[in-house]
């Protein structure tokens, strides 16, 4: 296992995710250089997916108020890694991605996320550190990903290190970032609460205008394929044109 003086808190917002939760837990429990903590918030899920993050970390349930049930919070080892699950009502991923991360602020120099439906490579973590540690103008991590075709064909798409203009001309990026902690009070807030869908989008584009979004060539990111129908389309094109005009409004230029 790789020693570094980092302290990685790595950061989970699941609603209904029963089917991938585990391997994405796994995967930065173990590798060459797994997390220092790992905070999950279940955002209602209705499919078990809470239970089997229970199972994990060997919740049993609890009585509160005469009503027996799971825990509403939880905290365990899973491979030796402290890891800490808490279940809330419906809201925004954003939201509950805010919350899992006031409760692991003291201590921690780089945070991590990751998309449920997805993993971290083995040595995703410890390469994030690499580039951190050399490059002082990086302000998040991302890797390389896959695109998966209609006609079965899977494309690996890599981008090189860019700024807050290419984001805004659509650069691809994987899901599953890693960003210093410094940056968070630069940007006076973590993820917009009210954006529905992409608020991993939202954040990123606010963290490249503090610095360059670099991408590493790892894969095995974001590799399960998600349909996604009209409806899902149209949200997920509104939330992005939101955040560009948000962006373009922080900067006093004419809306993108």
């Amino acid at each position: 296992m790789i020693k570094d003086n980092e302290n990685v808190t790595i950061i989970i917002a699941t609603h209904n995710n029963s089917t991938t939760i585990k391997r994405a837990v796994e995967s930065v429990t173990k590798g060459v250089r797994p997390a220092n903590q790992v905070i999950i918030g279940d955002n209602d899920s209705q499919d078990g997916t809470y239970d089997i993050l229970c199972e994990m970390l060997g919740a049993k349930s609890v009585t509160i108020d005469d009503k027996t049930g799971l825990p509403p919070q939880f905290e365990g080892q899973i491979d030796g890694i402290p890891v800490k699950i808490f279940r809330k009502r419906l809201s925004t991923i954003g939201n509950t991605l805010n919350i899992a991360m006031q409760m692991k602020w003291q201590g921690v120099t780089i945070f991590g996320f990751m998309d449920p439906t997805s993993w971290y490579a083995p040595d995703k973590i410890s390469q994030a550190i690499r580039v951190f540690n050399g490059h002082q103008s990086i302000a998040c991590v991302v890797s390389d990903f896959y695109n998966h075709h209609s006609d079965g064909r899977t494309e690996r798409v890599f981008r090189c290190s860019f700024d807050m203009q290419q984001f805004l001309a659509h650069f691809p990026y994987d899901r599953n970032f890693l960003i210093r902690q410094q940056v968070f009070p630069k940007l006076k807030r973590g993820f917009d609460d009210q954006m529905s869908v992409r608020e991993d989008y939202d954040l990123i584009l606010r963290v490249s205008e503090i610095g360059l979004i670099y991408h590493i060539p790892v894969p095995l990111h974001h590799n399960t394929i998600s349909s996604i129908d009209e409806d899902d389309r149209q949200s997920i094109t509104q939330c992005e044109n939101s955040a560009r005009q948000m962006a373009a409004k922080r900067r006093g230029q004419p809306s993108v």
